[in-house]
Parts: C-alpha cells; sequence; structure tokens
C-alpha cells in the first residue's frame, strides 16, 4: 500500500480519536491532512503526466504575473477539481465546495484563536468522509 494511503488512513483514524477526547482543532487538522494525503497520491499514482504537465503551465504563467502566487494546497485541489470537472462537472463542482469548506475549517482550527465547538469537528469529519469516498470512487483507487 502506498505511504500516502496510509498516512490518510491514520490521520483519519487519528482525528476519530482526538475528536472522541474533545480536541477539536486537532481532529480538524487531521481530517484535512487525510484527504489532502489522498490526492497526493491521486497526484502520483493517477495522474501524474497530466500533474506534470499543469505544474509546468502554472509555473509559466507565474513568470508572467508579478502578483501569481498560490500555494501548494490551492495549486493541488485546483488541478483536481478541473481533472474531475471534465468528466463529472457536478462532481467537480461539489468536490471544490466540500474541500474549500473543510479547507476554511482547517485554517480556522490551525491559525485562528477561535474555539472549535463539536459542530465545526463533526461537519469536518463528515466532509473529509465523504470527499475520501468520493475520491476513491471516482479515480478508482
Amino acid at each position: 500500500m502506498s505511504e500516502y494511503i496510509t498516512k490518510s488512513l491514520n490521520n483519519f483514524e487519528s482525528a476519530e480519536l482526538l475528536f472522541d477526547n474533545e480536541k477539536y482543532s486537532s481532529s480538524i487538522h487531521c481530517v484535512y491532512y487525510s484527504t489532502y494525503q489522498i490526492i497526493l497520491y491521486i497526484l502520483k499514482y493517477k495522474l501524474n503526466n497530466e500533474w506534470d504537465s499543469f505544474q509546468e503551465r502554472k509555473y509559466a504563467e507565474s513568470l508572467n504575473s508579478k502578483n501569481f502566487k498560490e500555494d501548494s494546497h490551492n495549486l493541488t485541489i485546483s488541478f483536481i477539481k478541473e481533472n474531475i470537472t471534465t468528466t463529472n462537472e457536478t462532481f467537480g463542482r461539489l468536490f471544490d465546495s466540500k474541500i474549500g469548506i473543510l479547507k476554511r475549517y482547517r485554517h480556522t482550527a490551525d491559525y485562528k484563536e477561535d474555539a472549535i465547538d463539536t459542530r465545526t469537528a463533526t461537519i469536518s469529519l463528515d466532509l473529509s468522509r465523504t470527499i475520501n469516498d468520493e475520491l476513491i470512487k471516482h479515480f478508482a483507487l
């Protein structure tokens, strides 16, 4: 089994343990990375050639734009969304919406002083589980 998949499963399991112990911020951090590690697996093992071309195009765009700045997570998520949308536009939109919510919750959990409640952590666990399952199905993992 790929180390990305192992890490994804471990992060999700850790998130559940953290949630059960009311460590909601850390739980959200782990479920986000569970999903992100599945995305990394897809990029490496399912879409490697397309991903290389996409990165080259984005690099060329960055050379032509003084204001271009895109973090690696936004870049990978954008690429996966574009790829999904070419075969299933509805799923592409839903993926974009769900991963956006999960990423915002993770950003709040990691970088803001805001308290994270049970509801937000539950939503994050559910979102990650759903996204992971949908990615596994869509990319036949």
